[in-house]
């Protein structure tokens, strides 16, 4: 089992961020192939805001779900929230 680790930190606009995060992000990353689960928590300590953990059956396949076009889509709509919402995001690989 793998998993992707994803830690955001606390928005500039949080209804906002949480309405998109919701609504769009969280769906998306649902809908990659290979995913087997996705859970979503709030951070109460350690200075995130909010982790997501994508859980896959191995490394590879949570290479070819990140490198496949719904993959890089995701990207990309982080990468869009960090400006729009002046967060910064890392993002964690455990297997």
């Amino acid at each position: 089992m793998a998993k992707l680790l994803a830690l955001w930190s606390k928005p500039e606009d949080v209804d906002a961020f949480e309405k998109e995060y919701l609504s769009d992000h969280i769906p998306m990353a649902r809908d990659l192939q290979g995913v087997t689960s996705v859970a979503t928590h709030f951070v109460v300590s350690g200075g995130y805001y909010r982790l997501a953990e994508l859980e896959f059956s191995s490394l590879e396949s949570l290479g070819n779900s990140m490198g496949s076009d719904a993959g890089l889509k995701l990207r990309s709509h982080a990468d869009a929230m960090c400006a729009r919402y002046g967060v910064e995001l890392s993002i964690l690989v455990a297997d």
